[in-house]
């Protein structure tokens, strides 16, 4: 009869570690920089798009302010010294 050594046994021996089975990280690092890529492109978007709001409403209070005052002044007459001048009290 011949002696035969369980497997489990063999593998618990010093030095004779299982495999550990290689797995890919590929979709994991292909994830990782895509969110990162939206993620930038959100932040980039968002500045864009508050600048551009920003800017828009800065001249429509221009275009407000400069039509308040233009009709202010037409609407206010003042009197004119001999030089042309115009006071406005």
């Amino acid at each position: 009869m011949s002696q035969c050594i369980p497997t489990s046994t063999l593998n618990d021996l010093p030095g004779n570690a299982t495999p550990v089975p290689q797995t890919s990280n590929t979709g994991t690092i292909a994830g990782g920089i895509a969110g990162a890529v939206v993620l930038i492109l959100a932040i980039v978007g968002i500045i864009f798009y508050w600048r551009r709001k920003k800017r828009v409403q800065a001249e429509e209070l221009d275009a407000w302010l400069s039509s308040a005052v233009s009709t202010e002044e037409k609407s206010f007459r003042g009197s004119t010294s001999t030089r042309g001048t115009v006071y406005f009290f």
